[in-house]
C-alpha cells in the first residue's frame, strides 16, 4: 500500500511539473503576431481599427521589432496595406508578449499584451480638451 502511495504521489508530481512548464512555454512573437488583427476601441466616433503586422525582428535579449499598418477599419484595405506605416516596439516581459507603438497620425500611443494567439488587448491614449491624454481600452483579435 505504501508503494502505491509512493507511486501516486510521484506521478501527481510529475503532472504538476509538466503543466507548470507548458504553461510558462515562450511563444515566438515572429511567429504569433504577423497578421491582419481586427480591432475595437472604447471611445467615441470611429471606434473600428486594422492593425497589419507585416514582420517581426528579434533585436536580442527579449526583444523585437515590428513593421506594420495601423488605421481605422474603414481606412485600411488589407489587401494593399494602405493606412499609417508603423513600428512596433515588442517585448518579452514576466512571460507576456508586450506590443506598443506610436500611431501615426494622431500620435497617440498603443500599448498591448498577447492573450493566447489570437488576441491583443490594452489601451490608446486618447487625446481630451485640453490636450491631455487619457487611456482608453483598445482589443483586437487574428481577422479569420
Amino acid at each position: 500500500m505504501k508503494n502505491v502511495i509512493a507511486v501516486v504521489s510521484l506521478l501527481l508530481g510529475l503532472l504538476c511539473l509538466v503543466l507548470t512548464v507548458e504553461g510558462h512555454a515562450q511563444v515566438d512573437p515572429a511567429k504569433v503576431l504577423v497578421e491582419v488583427w481586427d480591432g475595437q476601441a472604447a471611445v467615441m466616433g470611429q471606434s473600428r481599427f486594422t492593425l497589419v503586422i507585416n514582420n517581426v525582428k528579434e533585436t536580442g535579449d527579449g526583444t523585437w521589432v515590428g513593421r506594420g499598418r495601423f488605421g481605422f477599419a474603414s481606412m485600411t484595405d488589407t489587401e494593399n496595406r494602405r493606412g499609417g506605416n508603423t513600428e512596433l516596439n515588442i517585448t518579452s516581459k514576466d512571460g507576456e508578449i508586450l506590443v506598443s507603438f506610436i500611431t501615426i497620425n494622431a500620435k497617440t500611443p498603443i500599448n498591448l499584451k498577447l492573450i493566447g494567439e489570437n488576441k491583443l488587448e490594452g489601451t490608446i491614449g486618447v487625446v481630451q480638451m485640453g490636450g491631455s491624454l487619457r487611456d482608453r481600452k483598445i482589443w483586437f483579435e487574428k481577422k479569420p
